[in-house]
Order: structure tokens, then C-alpha cells, then sequence
């Protein structure tokens, strides 16, 4: 399954260290060897042999990796005399010391040995993120973070501890991937990816990347910015659709469902929910075939309960929800809006809509560049025909950023990227800022997400 180097960085022990209870009988680790692979440089394949059968485990403890205490990877519930682990989860650049221990029936150490292993620094294209603020009690161990290098359009996914150190990239590209997901399944991430060639249109794909560095692509032509995956592994997203309106080429939109034979079904279109109509827009966002961008999705969430998909509507910066069938349950902002906003002058341009209970959250750019942008949350009331403004939040600095950004639950709070910005904030249950992350300037963060464990099997 894996590419490896082929070189041993640690040779195998035979040494074992005293027993840690007086008395108990020890049990030699016959040979440590520890293997980095090449295909994900942080993935290391640690194997071992006991001179019986005993049940055993690993622990590594990171000597500049900031890890004080020994982080345990248990790797056997039964005896064996032949243990293995693929570990991941070591930033790259740092050293790590680990440990190989025999526990008896009482889980008791009775002989342990060690060796040692420095990972490779990560590439030097890779965004390099630095940590402003390391929370006492995170969400998750890890972040998965989707930057692009606003000069060269070089895109980076990557997972990084509180520090800002990588422990997990896709090699950074020139093709645009939108916003990144952490897979349902935990065992890696799904994003999209589209690229021009010459003058031809946008082709694109959904690309669904393990942890272990397998990656498969599902072709979908036409799809940019953000997907959700569903709970069957397929996936919604939002590709181009063109039509001739009044002697125009005009790009609407189609959300498509996708699956490993690419687009299946198309749940909504445009075209049948939205009129042609001159927004802010026009002749400024086309589409790399040239055509008028007249809509431009650039978010979705998807309550699987009601079967509603949420979508942000860039361009008249509207939120609508539209049910499995594409009928629009409700619309929020703009000139589509079917709700009144209440208590708030409005929103928009946006990204990033989320479900919230009784209403929806949104990253709001906004357009005032001296009111800086916020995450904004609406109660939602059809019958009363409001969405009524329920919180607001603003980075720090009141920064503005006039494109991405977004906000995903985390733990008791919020997970929050703050576009040009490249700032990562996590924010606590009562709304304080407990954690954050700072990219190098230039670099645009679009996503941010938890990630709680890392599967290299």
C-alpha cells in the first residue's frame, strides 16, 4: 500500500530497558525499526518483535515537537509476539522519541526500547501558519486549513497542530481547490479541484484524498468552490451552466449530486429559480470561458433530516434554502429575498451559510470596509415571512476581507477562517477567542476544520 524509502532510521534494537515493577518478569524487545514512507512523509511504520507473547504498545514522545507527554498508540488488545503500527500525527521537521513497552496481564510495563526518528521539514511551498494563541482544551488535537497564495494561486490543505506545525498536507498546487472537507468516514479529506487549460472551460473533479495518501478522482466539469459530502460518500457541489440571454452569454448554476461515475443528478438550477438580472456582478466575475457570472454559489450546507440544501448566492448576496427538488423554501437578502431581515441592515456579499437551530449562520464580508467583516447569525420564522438578526461576532482587529471566510461548529464553540486576513480563530462556548492561528501574509485562508485523529491504516 505504501511507497517507502527503503531506508532504515533506526536499526533494529535489541536493548531493553528495566522493568518497571520490581519483581515482574521482562520481556526483551528483540528489534525496533522505524520506517518513514515517501508517498506522506509523516507517516511512519514502527515494527517490533517480544521475546513472547505479550500485549504491547507504542508511545512516542516529540522532543521539539512540543508534545511534554507521551502520546500512547496502543497496537495490540491480544498477545503477539510481532507487533506493527502506522503512526502519523508527528509535525514534520521535528524529533520524536518513541518507545516500544511489554505490558503483563495487569497492563503493567515489564520491559520497554527505544528509537528515535526525525521527520523531513515540509515543502517549502507549503503556507506556513504561526500560532498566535494555543488553547488550554481544543476541540480537536489537529486543524485541517485550505490557504491559497493570493500571487501564484498555489493551493495548500493541510493539517497542522495548535503550533502551526504540519502533520499532514496534500502537495500544494496551482489548481484551485476551494473549500477542503474532513471525510465522513474520518480517514481523510474531499475537496474540489478545477483547472483552464489555454482558453478551453474549466474541467474539474472531486478528489477524495486518504490519510495513507491513496487519492481518487470523480470527474464533475464545471464545478468550483465548496461541496458537502453526503452520509452515502457522494457529494453535493455547484458547477456552471450556460444559456444566451438577450445576446449575452450568462453563467448560472447547477447543484449537482455527485458520485464516483461523476454528476448523477442536478438538484437545482439557476435558471428556474432566478431571473437574469444585473447585479453587482456584471462584467466584473465571469466565468474562465468568458461568460457573465451571474450567480456565482460559493457555499452550501444540507440538513439530511428536512433533505434541504442552504446555498450562498454570491452574487445578489442571498441565502436560500431549497428543498431535494430544488423548490425554494425560503430566500434571505437581496432582491430574491422572501424574508425580511429584521433587526439588521442586511448581509452580503457572503460565503460560507451553515444550518443553525431555527435559523442560519453565515460569514459575512460585507461591504463596508471601515465595519470590517463578522459571522452572523438569523433566527428564521417562514410564517412570519423574517429572519431576525440573533448574534454577531467580529475578528479582533474589525479586518475586512472581501472574499472567503467561514464558520463550522467546534466542540462547545466556533471554528472560524477570516479570508485575506489568513487568520484561524477558535472561539469558546461563551464566544471568547481561546485559540488562534496566524498564516504567513499573502496567504488567503477559504477553510478550517477539526480534526480529531488521523488514520494511517
Amino acid at each position: 500500500m505504501y511507497a517507502r524509502t527503503g531506508v532504515w532510521i533506526a536499526a533494529l534494537l535489541g536493548g531493553c530497558h528495566a522493568p518497571a515493577e520490581s519483581g515482574a518478569a521482562s520481556v526483551t524487545v528483540d528489534g525496533l525499526s522505524v520506517e518513514v514512507d515517501a508517498a506522506v512523509p509523516t507517516l511512519v511504520h514502527v515494527r517490533w518483535d517480544t521475546s513472547s507473547a505479550v500485549r504491547s504498545r507504542l508511545a512516542w514522545t516529540g522532543g521539539d515537537s512540543g508534545e511534554d507527554e507521551p502520546v500512547d498508540v496502543v497496537v495490540s488488545e491480544e498477545p503477539s509476539q510481532s507487533h506493527s503500527v502506522e503512526l502519523l500525527g508527528i509535525p514534520a521537521g521535528s524529533e520524536a522519541l518513541l518507545t516500544a513497552s511489554n505490558l503483563n496481564d495487569d497492563g503493567d510495563v515489564v520491559g520497554d526500547a527505544d528509537a528515535s526518528v526525525t521527520l523531513a521539514a515540509p515543502p517549502a511551498n507549503l503556507a506556513v501558519v504561526r500560532p498566535d494563541t494555543v488553547p488550554d482544551a481544543p476541540p480537536g488535537r489537529w486543524l485541517m486549513i485550505t490557504s491559497v497564495e493570493a500571487a501564484t494561486g498555489l493551493t495548500s490543505v493541510q493539517v497542522v497542530d495548535w503550533r502551526g506545525r504540519p502533520v499532514w498536507w496534500v502537495p500544494p498546487t496551482g489548481t484551485p481547490t476551494g473549500f477542503a472537507r474532513v471525510r465522513g468516514d474520518g480517514r481523510g479529506v474531499v475537496y474540489l479541484a478545477n483547472e483552464r487549460v489555454g482558453d478551453a472551460a474549466a474541467s474539474g473533479a472531486v478528489v477524495r484524498t486518504d490519510w495513507d495518501g491513496t487519492t481518487t478522482r470523480w470527474e464533475a466539469p464545471d464545478v468550483h468552490h465548496d461541496l458537502y459530502e453526503l452520509e452515502d460518500g457522494r457529494v453535493g457541489a455547484c458547477g456552471w451552466v450556460e444559456q444566451t440571454v438577450n445576446g449575452q452569454r450568462i453563467a448560472g448554476e447547477r447543484l449537482m449530486i455527485i458520485g464516483e461515475g461523476g454528476p448523477e443528478s442536478v438538484v437545482w438550477n439557476s435558471f428556474d429559480a432566478l431571473p437574469v438580472e444585473r447585479n453587482d456582478c456584471w462584467g466584473v466575475v465571469q466565468t474562465p470561458t468568458g461568460a457573465i457570472d451571474a450567480v456565482h454559489v460559493n457555499g452550501l450546507d444540507h440538513d439530511p433530516i428536512t433533505d434541504t440544501w442552504l446555498l450562498s448566492v454570491y452574487c445578489t448576496a442571498t441565502v436560500m434554502a431549497v428543498d431535494g427538488y430544488g423548490a425554494t423554501r425560503w430566500a434571505a437578502g437581496g432582491d430574491p429575498g422572501t424574508l425580511r431581515i429584521v433587526g439588521d441592515g442586511g448581509f452580503g456579499p457572503q460565503h460560507a451559510p451553515r444550518f443553525v437551530d431555527g435559523g442560519f449562520r453565515v460569514f459575512d464580508n460585507g461591504r463596508d470596509v471601515s465595519a470590517g467583516s463578522r459571522v452572523v447569525s438569523y433566527a428564521v420564522d417562514v410564517g412570519a415571512g423574517t429572519a431576525q438578526l440573533s448574534s454577531q461576532w467580529r475578528p479582533p482587529d474589525a479586518g475586512y476581507t472581501a472574499v472567503l471566510g467561514e464558520s463550522n461548529d467546534a466542540g462547545e464553540g466556533q471554528l472560524i477562517s477570516v479570508g485575506i486576513d489568513g487568520a484561524v480563530y477558535w472561539l469558546d462556548a461563551s464566544g471568547a477567542v481561546a485559540g488562534a492561528l496566524q498564516l504567513d501574509p499573502g496567504n488567503v485562508v477559504s477553510s478550517v476544520a477539526v480534526v480529531s485523529a488521523l488514520d494511517g491504516g
